[in-house]
């Protein structure tokens, strides 16, 4: 993965310019436009996460609430994740959040089951998930929970 600043090296190599302070202009200025777009998304994309956990019922006030959010950030960013949650996502998660991995996970499980057992459900939850699970069968694993929400962000920022 590169980071900013390899990306925009990468897209000035392709530019032909002989004047090297023009070029230099340029860079500046397209690394200035990608901060700020990379800025604003993420606030868009951390209320929208916001949003739609509230939407379904989850309680604000665990831990889990915010690495779940974070994990659904992580996951929207890059969708290799989905292919290693519990190998890359869960340590990643708990990088940031100063952690194990194995205590994400269980957080993070935490926050589902109070989505899903009615203590702060809604039937949004439910709705949301349609025919994946069903009400009297309990509820979606972390995975499954984690890419439902980024599909239906993904479809929200589409609209």
């Amino acid at each position: 993965m590169y980071t900013l600043e390899q990306k925009v090296n990468l897209i000035m190599e392709y530019i032909v310019e002989d004047d090297c302070t023009e070029k230099i202009r340029l860079r500046e200025k397209i690394m200035q436009a990608l901060c700020e777009r990379k800025d604003t998304g993420a606030m868009d994309m951390d209320g929208s996460i916001d949003n739609l956990l509230k939407e379904i019922g989850a309680p604000c006030h665990p831990i889990g609430y915010d690495q779940l959010k974070y994990a659904i950030k992580l996951v929207m960013l890059d969708k290799t994740y989905v292919h290693s949650i519990t190998g890359r996502l869960y340590p990643d998660v708990a990088k940031e959040f100063n952690s194990t991995p194995i205590r994400v996970e269980r957080n993070i499980r935490k926050v589902i089951t109070a989505i899903f057992d009615g203590q702060y459900g809604s039937d949004n939850a439910y709705d949301l998930f349609k025919n994946s699970i069903a009400r009297d069968r309990g509820k979606p694993t972390n995975s499954q929970f984690i890419i439902v929400c980024v599909r239906e962000l993904e479809r929200r920022m589409r609209e």
